[in-house]
């Protein structure tokens, strides 16, 4: 995963490294996915992410590595994210309902 984090406008984006074939975007309560042209995940923004992670801007500049899990039926998405920082992790995950996607 590429990981970039920008303190200037509180913006965390993770993306897949092979990011390609975008189509179109899920926004979720200033959680931000970036799909394929096959609904698969791509990458992720949290707008205003110091306030919507229990992470501080600068654990937020200091992240090591980051997984995500995405998922979608016809009635729930679900993206779990999974941050390490200094061989600690926070997860954060988030169910919205599908009519909301």
């Amino acid at each position: 995963m590429i990981i970039d984090y920008k303190p200037e406008i509180d913006v965390l984006v993770v993306e897949r490294e092979d990011f390609d074939d975008f189509e179109t975007n899920l926004e979720l309560d200033g959680f931000i996915l970036d799909l394929d042209s096959d609904g698969e995940f791509l990458g992720l923004e949290v707008v205003d992410a110091s306030h919507k992670t229990p992470l501080s801007k600068e654990e937020l500049e200091n992240i090591d590595s980051a997984e995500i899990e995405f998922s979608r039926n016809k009635e729930v998405v679900k993206v779990e994210l999974v941050l390490e920082i200094d061989s600690s992790k926070s997860v954060i995950s988030s169910r919205y309902p599908a009519a909301k996607a």
